[in-house]
């Protein structure tokens, strides 16, 4: 059986980004990653400064999660490491 989430929730935050080796990466706050439905990887919809994406976020392993931001998001939203959104 297969059963597919309709229901949307907004959870809104601020978070740095940062660099891991050549990647742009964004931390989410911990009480963010608490309001997600799951513990593992989520796929989301959001907007950072106005520009829509889709991605996934992937667990850290301490009951958090990461998104890599990548260049084209960076460049539309007008954002690099070290900047919050």
């Amino acid at each position: 059986m297969v059963t597919q989430r309709t229901e949307e929730a907004t959870i809104r935050f601020d978070a740095a980004l940062s660099t891991i080796d050549t990647s742009t990466v964004l931390r989410l706050p911990e009480t963010a990653s608490k309001n997600l439905p799951s513990r593992g990887q989520v796929a989301v919809r959001g907007t950072i400064n106005g520009v829509e994406f889709q991605t996934v976020l992937e667990p850290d392993g301490n009951s958090g999660h990461w998104m890599r931001i990548d260049d084209a998001l960076r460049h539309a939203a007008g954002i690099s490491a070290g900047d919050t959104a």
